[in-house]
């Protein structure tokens, strides 16, 4: 979703994952903690201070929740920087309310930092921590949003809607829909029909569609974007070479990569302290192919048509090739598919990241062995395309798309419950429309990127507005769990009923919550199961706001 936009209360502390430097070379020791005993409440957080500021790569971590058995039973955990000089981090823990109970927490995180740090953080632990505090603070977000809205802790397994599904049917019509979507919706194109060369107009057209605000923004320092700098992105633009016929080139991302309105990584926010970065547009995924239009000034920077969208991404995250040679890769008749949230495998030393959705060909299996590898997208030293082979392990992955079912849908929908929200995609999170598009693309169905595009893609529409409230509710009967659901900048996904209220599983920002304390708005920002009519932020009922449904599968 792009919102409005476009007009552990005890927890023990045996966690974390170290990297400690030697010398002055990067040996790193990996090790891996083990929380045994507590329960977390989910409105907490861990706040960790570090003796010296910590790298941005060191949050990119996996965390699981197991019980006794070492099975999972939650994940979600998320890491972010407390402070602006990096030495404090919070962890948040899943956003899953009711889980209860003893289990063990894991965190994979490499943590880098220089030795002089280095404390015993607990007795009980031999290895030492390069940790100084490590403490329990509330802070202001509602993850536990359940407990307002009278969500069960059994309502947060897939398997509970599932089980009520009645539509059980396998739907085939998948081409139709891509074709459909390529056809009748005007953000959606086939790159690989385009023809060879494409005019200065044209080009021109498409980044001016990108305005300099006429208001005054802020950079994520809070400090007031000037002329000065608005005048270099403009000359970055580098709209005067430019030429009257520009030769297409062609290309694959090769990990996911933000696109920008403006050849910049500046962040630009509307008010001090707002969360949304107005000029993150979306972000393109892995393996994905792009036509390249034109380049900034700096050469650091790409103008790219993808499937969905345009804009600029960094150079550094193409690696080109022929339009032939890139479709191949693209669109491999034999491949794989992620089907958890986010995934990671490093190749010289460089992580590339491969998020649900991702198509990735097969490039050998090994019967015997019961092992796949998969053919992943580099760039070699010249920035052209070098495919290389990596064993898929530790992963969710299917052969092949999934099957089109509505019990697919669901699942992978649970899949991703507790994610964070984000603008545009930035960074690791999702916003409401993409998270929805990762879902569907796992069964080969490719979405266009935004709410109001999707609401008027392929499938069967039935439009809400001008209805009153009983009739409103009188057409939730016909939704099945796996239909969309759509307002103005914002969509979410029905999954069903249960005692006589319906409900939704969706990527939002916030919500009005009533209890003992009254009525007051609350923070969320992550994927989470709420009833269909649950109050927005400004107080009014969904049922209200929805303007339409879809049913993409028929």
């Amino acid at each position: 979703m792009r919102v409005f936009y476009r007009n552990i209360s005890k927890i023990g502390i045996i966690l974390l994952c170290i990297i400690l430097f030697y010398g002055e070379g990067v040996q790193a020791i990996h090790s891996e903690f083990i929380m045994k005993h507590g329960y977390y409440d989910s409105d907490k957080v861990w706040k960790v201070v570090f003796n010296a500021p910590i790298s941005e790569e060191s949050l990119d971590y996996i965390g699981v929740f197991k019980d006794k058995e070492g099975k999972e039973a939650v994940t979600g955990i998320k890491v972010k920087y407390g402070d602006k000089n990096k030495n404090t981090i919070f962890i948040y823990p899943p956003n899953t309310g009711y889980m209860r109970g003893a289990y063990y927490l894991i965190i994979n995180s490499e943590v880098k930092t220089s030795k002089e740090g280095l404390s015993t953080l607990d007795k009980e632990v031999v290895a030492k921590f390069n940790v100084e505090t490590l403490e329990l603070k509330g802070v202001n977000i509602e993850s536990n949003i359940f407990k307002h809205y009278e969500v069960e802790e059994e309502m947060l397994k897939n398997d509970f809607w599932i089980d009520n599904i009645k539509d059980k049917n396998v739907h085939e019509n998948i081409e139709a829909i891509n074709t459909a979507n390529v056809k009748n919706v005007d953000t959606m194109l086939d790159i690989y029909s385009l023809r060879e060369s494409i005019n200065k107009d044209e080009i021109m057209k498409m980044i001016n569609r990108y305005k300099i605000p006429s208001r005054i923004m802020y950079n994520k320092d809070e400090i007031e974007l000037k002329d000065w700098f608005y005048d270099e992105i403009i000359k970055n633009l580098n709209k005067d070479k430019i030429k009257d016929e520009t030769k297409l080139r062609y290309g694959v991302v090769t990990t996911r990569s933000d696109i920008r309105s403006f050849p910049t990584d500046v962040e630009f926010h509307k008010v001090k302290g707002d969360r949304f970065d107005r000029i993150q547009e979306t972000a393109f995924e892995a393996g994905e192919g792009v036509t390249v239009l034109h380049e900034s000034l700096d050469e650091n920077w790409l103008f790219v048509q993808g499937q969905n969208y345009a804009g600029w991404m960094k150079r550094e995250n193409v690696a080109f090739d022929s339009r032939e040679e890139v479709r191949k890769f693209v669109e491999a008749e034999e491949f794989i598919v992620i089907t958890q949230d986010r995934v990671s495998v490093e190749y010289n030393g460089k992580k590339y990241y491969y998020s649900m959705g991702v198509k990735l060909p097969i490039r050998y299996k090994d019967m015997e062995m019961e092992r796949t590898y998969a053919s992943i997208p580099i760039r070699d030293e010249n920035g052209n395309l070098k495919v290389v082979q990596a064993k898929v392990k530790n992963i969710d992955y299917s052969e092949g798309y999934l099957q089109a079912t509505r019990e697919n849908i669901i699942k992978q929908a649970f899949k991703l419950q507790g994610t964070d929200y984000s603008w545009g995609d930035k960074s690791v999170g999702r916003d409401c429309s993409s998270t929805m598009m990762g879902i569907y693309r796992t069964m080969g169905i490719y979405l266009p990127r935004n709410t109001d595009e999707q609401e008027d893609s392929y499938g069967s529409s039935t439009n809400l507005n001008g209805l009153d409230t009983d009739r409103r509710y009188e057409k939730v009967k016909e939704l099945q769990p796996g239909d969309l659901i759509f307002m103005n900048g914002h969509e979410v996904m029905y999954i069903g009923r249960w005692k006589e209220r319906d409900y939704i599983i969706h990527n939002f920002t916030g919500a009005t919550l009533k209890d003992d304390k009254g009525t007051r708005y609350g923070d969320v920002f992550r994927m989470a199961v709420t009833p269909l009519d649950m109050l927005s932020g400004s107080g009014k009922s969904y049922i209200n706001l929805y303007s339409s449904y879809l049913k993409i599968l028929e």
